[in-house]
């Protein structure tokens, strides 16, 4: 008599399960069905979050969060031996819930090295200057962070180092307080830095880090460049 209560109470789990599995079956709607064959078919990460934000509780959101998951296992895979701070910043802005994110942060702060100076409430970057920008800076043409005045200032408003894209080209007066501290930096040269100080027409402000001194400069000439942002 116990055996097939037993039975019966088994056989009664299995038909609520089977039924339970049927009902969420007809609750995914056909959009929903659509939309997830669209997500499934570009399988990128981008899809895949924003499935997830239109579905929050949606019947194949964990399949969602498995795609995810392979994605950032994936990617981290890619970018673990990069010596390039952008991957790991990229990487962290991609998969904020990553358990690598705290990997990418002590990559991202060994490779994409930045000086805070409390002081002026500034963060300034402080990236290594390749051979080439070095050989740029000796036989005065233009590579990478050696630049015309203009050329400093794009460069700037278009990078993105150490996880943020808000740097710009600092004033003469920002660059003059860098240098008095400048034993602080890791990466600095004893030369020319482009300040964003219009002075007169075709003439700008640089600060001397050999000397110190701001001098007027053409801007149509090239240096160093040096890019800064306030601490938020």
């Amino acid at each position: 008599m116990r055996k097939i209560v037993i039975r019966i109470i088994v056989f009664q789990i299995l038909l609520i399960v089977l039924l339970n599995a049927s009902l969420s079956a007809k609750q995914v709607s056909e959009e929903e069905k659509e939309f997830w064959e669209l997500v499934k078919s570009e399988n990128t990460l981008e899809y895949y979050k924003v499935y997830k934000e239109e579905y929050s509780n949606g019947y194949y959101v964990n399949s969602a969060k498995k795609e995810i998951n392979k994605l950032e296992k994936l990617a981290w895979g890619k970018i673990k031996n990069s010596h390039n701070g952008n991957d790991f910043s990229d990487f962290i802005n991609n998969y904020s819930d990553s358990k690598y994110v705290k990997l990418a942060k002590l990559k991202l702060k060994k490779y994409s090295p930045i000086f805070i100076d409390n002081s002026t409430n500034l963060i300034w970057q402080d990236e290594t200057y390749t051979k080439e920008e070095k050989n740029a800076s000796d036989e005065d043409f233009r590579y990478g962070k050696v630049n015309t005045w203009g050329g400093a200032i794009i460069y700037c408003n278009n990078l993105s180092y150490a996880g943020y894209k808000d740097w710009y080209l600092p004033n003469s007066e920002q660059l003059k307080d860098l240098y008095i501290q400048k034993d602080k930096l890791i990466n600095v040269e004893d030369d020319l830095y482009w300040s964003s100080s219009k002075v007169r027409y075709r003439y700008s402000s640089l600060v001397s880090f050999s000397s110190g001194h701001i001098l007027d400069f053409k801007t149509s000439l090239n240096a160093y460049t040096r890019c800064v942002r306030e601490i938020q």
